[in-house]
């Protein structure tokens, strides 16, 4: 009898042990996945992010958020795209979806809508660009990837009224893996965002009417 109430004990411990490890582990990654993907990231950070090197600062802009704002033209110099300012975002879409029903992915695509409004990148265009895993085939992640990226464009223009000749929306699937070693890992799903034109200038006669198809 003493022999099965210590035979019981170690098994007991045992598996306490096993419980502990696998929790530890458990914690482990998921510390790392929000080391990789914070829950949130604030408008500034994408600001900052987004401007060039050096940008000048910027007056006050004044503008109102209307359904005419998008008869505007963006003017100023182009930025390479390896030199491009840029920043990734995660933008949590369901699995194989492409809508932004995800109460997290809307939250932050609100945040970089505030970002583009802000004075210091109003008058700047930019490339919104979909990345996928390596799990699929090219072909249907490249279009996966172009479904994602218009999404965020299209609320970015719906719901923020960014003018919709500041964005422009690529898809590039598998391409770009941000972690290559990991081909599947969740951290080359990703939206991007590059700046793409810049212009700091805050006065009203850099705008002009775009012209009428």
């Amino acid at each position: 009898m003493a022999n099965l109430r210590c035979t019981a004990r170690c098994a007991l411990g045992h598996c306490s042990a096993i419980m502990l490890i696998v929790g530890a582990l458990v914690c482990f990654r998921v510390a790392t996945a929000f080391a990789q993907y914070p829950e949130t990231i604030d408008a500034e950070t994408i600001v900052k992010a987004l401007q060039p090197k050096n940008a000048p600062p910027t007056r006050p802009l004044v503008r109102s958020y209307t359904p005419l704002n998008r008869g505007i033209a963006i003017e100023g110099p182009e930025i390479g795209e390896e030199q491009a300012p840029n920043i990734d975002l995660v933008v949590n879409f369901e699995y194989d979806q492409s809508a932004l029903t995800m109460s997290d992915a809307q939250i932050t695509v609100d945040t970089l809508g505030r970002a583009l409004n802000d004075p210091r990148l109003a008058r700047s265009r930019f490339m919104i660009i979909g990345h996928t895993d390596a799990r699929g085939g090219d072909g249907y992640n490249l279009g996966l990837s172009q479904r994602r990226a218009n999404a965020v464009a299209a609320r970015l223009r719906d719901f923020h009224a960014v003018a919709a000749n500041r964005l422009v929306a690529e898809g590039r699937g598998m391409r770009e893996l941000k972690d290559p070693v990991r081909p599947l890992g969740g951290i080359n799903r990703r939206v991007q965002i590059k700046t793409i034109t810049w212009d700091s200038s805050a006065s009203a006669d850099r705008l002009r009417p775009l012209p009428k198809p």
